[in-house]
């Protein structure tokens, strides 16, 4: 219908209105048309979203409880690779690098250490031993030793990484021109173009050390020079933080007389020039403490044990790598009749720090909050672990032992098994027991 104007009209007018053409309303047709769009398209989504559940059959609630989250479905981003004596049969073992899946155990050999042999048929006493493993700062290169119990040496290696492929492996001896001693204490410059070692030059009393840097590539030596004279029980640990400096730690350890127990860091340039030194503790009593630096250099963990008014402690301090601004954290372990040296391990992010017993059963690891010293207690009885690169897992080591009058040193283990735990302490995966000589954590 069309429009009639309310006011008066003549018989002509109004019939020359009704034989024109009505007047469209298109804004209401476009809104119309708009709206009946908006609707079908409404629908057309409800029904792609509604019939796949409709067609897909429900799964049994046995299906529900198996099926994982996809977070848990995500592979692991870290494998090991491990350094292990392996038994083959009874009285034959092997020895050599091994890379163990956590999401596919146990692990499988890929490098082979054929100066391996055992003594008297079992593992344990074994020599040419691979032994402590260490990966580059860049994760390029992974390091580990050959030790000999018949030579009383150890040889270096080094070989390049590609995820856990080893290649081109590469060796760090004794010099020939020096009648024994052995090579210790590898590390990778900063920017890992560079190795520093310790080298142990002569037997008995009249042995000393020396430094060697030497270039990754082509094994040349750059600089060499003696550290500081050797004292009964002394010892000497590398630090390689800073690209021009060197950090030698030097530890004494004296049980008979005095009883003394001392470690303290000496700064080296690269040419051998003694640039500081400081002391992280002197003390006198007759266990010595565990040390461990943080992955950065600037940081240590001490674990002291003592006997005090007849009662053994155990606690654990931190501080700056050269001894100061060193504190107090956490008091660990009291009453126990253990003073067998325990190290903590520091996480990548230096927020936390584990630390193990070191000694027997029911004893629960520790991991201990840096800033605040609040302790979460483990789930099971710990050695010291082994952080992942992201600081979220650790690997440890519990060992059993008989119920025990007195020390448990004299004692055999019944049982021991290996975990990967969480940060929060609890275990994320359990692993069968392994004659285990080294550890890292690789990109998969």
């Amino acid at each position: 219908m069309h429009e009639v104007s309310p006011t008066a009209q003549s018989p002509t007018e109004s019939s020359i209105s009704a034989l024109e053409k009505p007047k469209r309303n298109w804004k209401k047709i476009l809104l119309l048309l708009l709206t009946a769009l908006f609707v079908v398209t409404l629908v057309g989504v409800g029904l792609y979203l509604l019939i796949p559940e409709l067609t897909q059959e429900p799964p049994s609630k046995t299906q529900k409880q198996a099926t994982p989250s996809a977070e848990s479905n995500k592979p692991a981003e870290y494998v090991l690779l491990v350094s292990i004596e392996e038994k083959l049969s009874a009285g034959n073992y092997t020895n050599g690098i091994y890379l163990l899946d956590p999401e596919n155990p146990p692990p499988k050999k890929i490098l082979d250490n054929p100066d391996y042999h055992i003594f008297e048929g079992e593992a344990g006493g074994a020599g040419d031993l691979f032994s402590g493993l260490s990966v580059s700062k860049d994760g390029k290169y992974l390091r580990w030793s050959k030790i000999s119990r018949i030579k009383s040496s150890s040889t270096q290696y080094y070989a390049r990484l590609d995820g856990p492929t080893i290649k081109n492996v590469k060796s760090i001896e004794i010099k020939p021109s020096v009648a024994s001693g052995y090579v210790t204490n590898f590390r990778w410059s900063p920017d890992n173009l560079k190795i520093a070692v310790i080298e142990r030059v002569g037997d008995g009393p009249d042995y000393f050390y020396k430094a060697r840097i030497l270039e990754v590539e082509t094994k040349k030596q750059l600089y060499e020079f003696d550290l500081s004279p050797p004292a009964k029980y002394k010892g000497f640990g590398l630090r390689w933080d800073v690209e021009d400096k060197l950090t030698v730690f030097e530890s004494l350890y004296d049980t008979t007389g005095k009883q003394i127990a001392e470690e303290k860091t000496v700064v080296y340039s690269l040419d051998g020039k003694k640039e500081s030194e400081g002391v992280i503790y002197s003390i006198h009593y007759r266990s010595r403490p565990g040390v461990t630096v943080s992955d950065d250099g600037k940081n240590i963990a001490v674990v002291r044990k003592f006997e005090e008014d007849s009662k053994f402690r155990s606690e654990l301090w931190y501080g700056n790598i050269d001894g100061s601004g060193i504190r107090k954290l956490a008091d660990l372990y009291n009453g126990l009749d253990c003073l067998n040296e325990t190290s903590g391990s520091i996480s990548p992010n230096k927020k936390l720090i584990i630390v193990g017993s070191g000694c027997a059963d029911n004893l629960e690891g520790k991991i201990v909050d840096i800033k605040s010293g609040k302790i979460v207690t483990t789930k099971i009885s710990t050695s010291s672990g082994i952080w992942s690169p992201d600081g979220k897992q650790i690997w440890v080591k519990e060992t059993l032992f008989e119920n025990y009058q007195g020390s448990p040193n004299s004692k055999t283990p019944v049982s021991e098994s290996n975990y990967i735990i969480s940060k929060e302490g609890k275990v994320i995966k359990k692993f069968d027991a392994l004659a285990l000589h080294g550890l890292v954590w690789v990109s998969r």
